[in-house]
C-alpha cells in the first residue's frame, strides 16, 4: 500500500490491507472516468470469509 494511503488512514505502512479495485465510469456518458482503490484494514476480514493469500 503507498505510504500516502497508510497515513490517510492512520495506520502503519505494514498493516495487512484488502485492495478492491475499481472503474469509475461517467454518468452521463459511460466512459470510464478513474481507476480508484478501497483500502480496507485486514483485521476488518469478515470472520466467515477465508483469508486470500
Amino acid at each position: 500500500m503507498p505510504a500516502r494511503i497508510a497515513e490517510a488512514m492512520g495506520i502503519s505502512e505494514g498493516t495487512e490491507v484488502i485492495t478492491r479495485r475499481r472503474v469509475l465510469y461517467d454518468k452521463e456518458t459511460n466512459p470510464p472516468e478513474e481507476i480508484g482503490a478501497s483500502y480496507i484494514p485486514g483485521h476488518a476480514r469478515h470472520p466467515h470469509r477465508p483469508r486470500r493469500r
